[in-house]
């Protein structure tokens, strides 16, 4: 926990990671492929997530995934994308 309260940024999935980054007003960037962020992502104008609303998103439905072959809502996240997002923030 010393180590959270250190951080100024915690770039993440949707994990435990990412709400106790939320408990502790850590600001975050979490990734979201197939689980919805709408009801998942801390409350706070500090916290933005990646998330490719496509046409079969989101898929994780009550406790199961079902069998995705491409993990297209994934892959279209690029990491020069939330890199570029970083370097807006701490410019």
């Amino acid at each position: 926990m010393i180590l959270l309260k250190n951080c100024k940024l915690i770039i993440t999935n949707d994990s435990a990671l990412l709400h106790i980054a939320g408990a502790f007003d850590i600001s975050t960037i979490s990734i979201f492929g197939p689980t919805s962020p709408l009801d998942k992502v801390p409350f706070g104008a500090n916290h933005t997530y990646f998330y490719k609303n496509l046409e079969c998103s989101p898929c994780y439905k009550y406790g199961k995934f079902p069998e995705c072959k491409t993990v297209k809502c994934l892959k279209q996240i690029k990491p020069e994308e939330i890199f570029c997002y970083v370097k807006k923030i701490f410019v």
